[in-house]
């Protein structure tokens, strides 16, 4: 089976294919990877990572991975320049 137009989505080990040729499903070119505002380590979906407005500004979005919550790095925001732990 060639696997040239179809959409393959791993859910629970379970493979489920879509054949794209048959249904209306746009994805988008790039995907925008989220990335912590603290390390820039790129956030993964599913994880134990925090998004969260800024405190002072509430203007931009503060991503957090588990690691730089779990050792309490500082975060600045980048309208602001509040600082947080």
């Amino acid at each position: 089976m060639s696997y040239v137009n179809y959409l393959i989505i791993n859910i629970f080990n379970s493979k489920v294919i879509y054949n794209m040729n048959s249904c209306n499903i746009s994805l988008p070119d790039q995907m925008e990877i989220p990335v912590c505002t603290s390390c820039t380590r790129p956030i993964l979906p599913g994880g134990l990572s925090v998004k969260l407005q800024c405190p002072n500004c509430n203007e931009k979005t503060i991503w957090r991975c588990p690691k730089c919550r779990k050792f309490t790095r500082t975060y600045t925001c980048s309208a602001c320049s509040f600082e947080g732990p």
